[in-house]
């Protein structure tokens, strides 16, 4: 069994519930369903069910689905909600010798943080507006998204990157490449290396 909790919903229901519509009395009880919601966290847990991450968010309010990170961070680990939107993810989907971990012969679909930010510390950060806490992005080993100061300040890694294949993406060598200085980079991560791969990867869902 797989849970796949959604508790932004209730979240943004209750935020916007009403000027979206909705019946005041029925935007009422969705505070209480949080509530409830975030105690069955606790329980799934405890209890050592396998646990996804997920939204179910429609229209304008799929804007808030990182919010989800902050939610489960307030009654569960961080560790636990990383491992939740990766490799169980990963293995629901059917996928798990190809996508959910940081691994030689992986899809490398990655978040290079900013540094400081370490979200085995606190999950919760992945939920800062915008995207404050992502430095890049890479999509099957490719640069997808960053500020315009790293590309600027790093064509040649920027460029070496591009061109390897996902496969075969040496992870160490792309953060080591982006850090320098005060650039953006994903040193934090790095630095955690091992913590992650144990705390994250170490036995199967």
């Amino acid at each position: 069994m797989v849970l796949v909790p959604t508790l932004v919903t209730y979240h943004e229901i209750a935020r916007r519930g009403v000027a979206s519509g909705m019946p005041e009395e029925l935007v009422a009880k969705v505070g209480d369903a949080l509530e409830a919601g975030l105690r069955s966290l606790s329980i799934a847990f405890n209890t050592g069910v396998m646990m996804c991450f997920g939204s179910d968010l429609l229209g304008d309010m799929h804007s808030a689905q990182a919010l989800e990170f902050e939610l489960r961070s307030r009654v569960l680990p961080s560790w636990s909600v990383l491992r939740s939107a990766t490799k169980t993810c990963a293995y629901l989907f059917g996928m798990r010798e190809s996508l959910g971990e940081v691994s030689p012969g992986y899809i490398a679909d990655l978040l290079l943080l900013r540094p400081g930010v370490d979200p085995l510390e606190n999950a919760a950060v992945l939920a800062a507006p915008g995207g404050a806490a992502v430095a890049a992005v890479f999509k099957e080993g490719l640069l997808a998204k960053a500020p315009l100061q790293l590309l600027a300040r790093a064509p040649a890694a920027v460029a070496a990157t591009a061109g390897a294949a996902a496969a075969n993406l040496d992870v160490d060598m792309v953060a080591a490449e982006a850090v320098d200085g005060d650039r953006c980079s994903s040193h934090v991560w790095m630095d955690g290396w091992a913590e992650l791969n144990q705390r994250l990867f170490a036995t199967s869902p």
